[in-house]
């Protein structure tokens, strides 16, 4: 994680100015590689940056049966270059998870007994952080196509007790429109 914030200040430090067209918007595939539960879900989302502004959406429809259905939504901020046709960014975007599912929160023990206490179980909404970075192409004037690597962790409440963050490789690729 401290080499993705040196990548991300370094970037940031490095930014060339920014000019029209600095807007864009677009679609995207994305795979979540989850440690906990251990699931990769993929589904599809949505992107839009505006200067330094990164914000993005994703939907993960498949019925997972011990997670249900994922939503993340992202925003924050990304610095790096634009050259030509090619762009390089670090990107840190807070946002939330939501799963449809409740389940069994990390590094607990919960008696097996049904139904299961509320304090064994996570909340269905959690706190995430994105640290990452997008490679844009620029195949027209108007055209960009992106791919985004990045940490997705994740903060798992546990009721009274405290919080435990969970690293998530994520991987989304897509196409969009600048203005």
């Amino acid at each position: 994680m401290r080499f993705l914030l040196v990548v991300f200040a370094v970037a940031a430090a490095t930014a060339v100015p920014l000019h029209a067209q600095d807007t864009a918007v677009g679609v995207s595939y994305s795979l979540l590689s989850l440690t906990y539960p251990d699931q990769i879900p993929n589904g599809f989302g949505g992107w839009l940056t505006w200067r330094f502004i990164d914000v993005g959406a994703n939907l993960f429809p498949e019925h997972h049966p011990i997670i249900g259905r994922q939503t993340q939504l992202f925003a924050g901020a990304r610095g790096g270059f634009r050259r030509g046709g090619f762009g390089a960014y670090a990107r840190v975007r807070p946002g939330l998870i939501h799963f449809s599912e409740r389940f069994l929160a990390p590094e607990i023990g919960c008696v097996a007994i049904f139904p299961t206490p509320e304090a064994c179980l996570i909340d269905s909404t959690n706190f995430t952080l994105d640290l990452g970075g997008t490679v844009e192409f620029l195949p027209t004037s108007r055209a960009v196509v992106r791919i985004d690597v990045g940490d997705t962790l994740i903060r798992f409440n546990r009721d009274e007790l405290d919080s435990v963050w969970r690293h998530n490789f994520q991987l989304s690729a897509g196409a969009g429109v600048r203005f």
